[in-house]
């Protein structure tokens, strides 16, 4: 068999004429009923045993609208139609017809001759798209056959011309399904961006006052699902001592500059809406008819974090200046109780460390309630090193807020830096027990007390007239309800803390 010219290869594989094909063979499926409708009319029109569609590739042919012809792939060198081609563009390409293909030496030991289908005439018309050659409309039989008259050549081009037509349409058909399957995805990433915001859209035809809004607009007004509503329908839906100011913004911003933006709070659910509209300026609109298109914005959420910013902030500020206060103080009353400049950097620090602890276990925690055990751990377990198993901490656990954490975090460490210098953890034997409990008081009322109790200290363990000993005593004065009764013993020192519980 006769091989493919080099010219012939060479145009096979253009990568311009390979991206036609390519695109045209994708919108085309082997199946397509109109195609198969078209080869059957060839070859009912031809009176042939074969008809079908050929696309042409860089190394093999794809058949299609196949009538009778059972292969659906081929190598190129059984193609056909392609000895037959002297150029495949820039010149004009002829059909190619062979009335007795055994009889002709390029296909005599051709496959499709030799075996099954055992063909003897053919027929390949050229389809032809953007200038490209992409395939070829065939008809072929088993027999040989001669009696191919201009008026069959004629029909068949016309044929292969509809088959071109019917490709393009199935590749706009296929862009547009592509285009409408894009689109539907927007709209769905739009929709769902929309709900997530909570932003309803909405549209009003001021020529018959009525709008039309998406299932949040209505949600959000209250609104029937088949309702039409009007501006008055929208206006009932908002407290009444904002009606008009609603009414006075959107007649201004419409006359003004064609669009306006209000803020409106509803009567049910206590929720506020931002309600944003701008006209649309359509061909033939009036100023009267004009479509306005909007959206509404359910603020409720962002005004309600805008409060609690404000809220914090005005906190943060409180608790800072209590704290410079605080550091102020402890400042001032530590320099004053040390004998040198080193006394007074490891005591002021070892406070200010207690209260910053303190200070991050409550930002942990929102500024809002604070575990006592693991306050009590916080304060302590640093402070003690080796001596950390001979501190025991037992009992019931309760929140407690932030004054009275920043409070006995103070306590707390003045307790456990004076064991250590002069209580019952200055020795090799002493310890300490931590137990915490929940009291119950008049009407209803709990408290948390903390008992300190040391094991293996002196009488002598306490200075009376220490600086740490008014901290003790004073750290929870801000604290209504609150006492510090501390007092040393024969074993160490015993000091008992309650607080009034608030926080659940």
């Amino acid at each position: 068999m006769q091989a493919l010219s080099s010219d012939v290869l060479e145009r096979l594989n253009d990568p311009i004429r390979l991206d036609v094909v390519n695109r045209k063979m994708f919108a085309v499926r082997d199946d397509d009923p109109d195609l198969a409708a078209l080869c059957d009319a060839a070859s009912l029109a031809a009176n042939a045993d074969y008809a079908f569609f050929s696309f042409l590739y860089a190394d093999h042919q794809r058949m299609v609208g196949c009538h009778r012809f059972e292969n659906r792939e081929i190598p190129l060198e059984q193609s056909i139609f392609l000895h037959g081609l002297h150029g495949l563009h820039g010149e004009t390409i002829e059909p190619f017809i062979i009335e007795d293909l055994l009889a002709d030496d390029r296909f005599c030991e051709n496959d499709l001759v030799r075996h099954e289908p055992e063909l003897r005439f053919y027929a390949g018309f050229p389809v032809l798209l953007e200038g490209e050659l992409i395939g070829s409309l065939c008809v072929a039989g088993r027999e040989p056959r001669s009696d191919f008259d201009p008026s069959f050549q004629k029909m068949m081009s016309h044929l292969s011309q509809v088959a071109s037509a019917l490709i393009m349409s199935r590749e706009s058909e296929r862009r547009a399904e592509q285009t409408a399957l894009n689109l539907a995805r927007s709209q769905r990433r739009h929709d769902l961006a929309l709900r997530a915001a909570r932003i309803a859209t909405w549209t009003w035809n001021r020529m018959t006052d009525t709008f039309e809004g998406d299932e949040l607009f209505r949600r959000m007004l209250g609104l029937e699902a088949t309702a039409r509503p009007t501006i008055d329908d929208v206006a009932a839906a908002i407290l009444p001592s904002h009606r008009s100011r609603l009414m006075a913004v959107v007649s201004k911003g419409l006359e003004s500059e064609l669009e306006f933006s209000v803020e409106a709070p509803l009567i049910e659910g206590g929720r506020t809406l931002n309600v944003f509209g701008r006209v649309l300026e359509l061909p033939q609109e009036t100023t009267s008819d004009q479509t306005v298109f909007g959206v509404m914005i359910d603020v409720t959420d962002r005004r309600l974090a805008e409060e609690k910013r404000r809220q914090l902030l005005k906190e943060l500020n409180h608790r800072v200046r209590n704290t410079l206060a605080m550091l102020q103080s402890l400042s001032g009353q530590t320099m004053r109780r040390s004998a040198n400049a080193e006394e007074f950097n490891a005591a002021f620090s070892g406070r200010l460390q207690a209260l910053s602890n303190a200070h991050h276990l409550l930002t942990e925690q929102d500024w809002e309630a604070v575990d006592v055990q693991e306050l009590l751990s916080q304060q302590i377990d640093p402070l003690l090193g080796e001596k950390r198993s001979r501190v025991t901490i037992s009992g019931t656990s309760a929140m407690i807020g932030a004054e009275e954490s920043v409070g006995l975090a103070l306590i707390v460490h003045e307790l456990t830096t004076n064991a250590l210098r002069h209580g019952a953890l200055s020795g090799r034997r002493g310890t300490v027990d931590v137990l915490t409990e929940i009291s119950s008081e008049e009407e209803g009322r709990k408290s948390i007390c903390i008992d300190w109790q040391e094991e293996g200290g002196s009488t002598s363990c306490l200075e009376e007239d220490g600086f740490g000993l008014l901290l003790i005593r004073r750290s929870l004065d801000k604290v209504i309800g609150a006492t510090v009764d501390i007092e040393p013993n024969a074993s160490g020192v015993r000091a008992c803390i309650k607080m009034p519980l608030h926080i659940k």
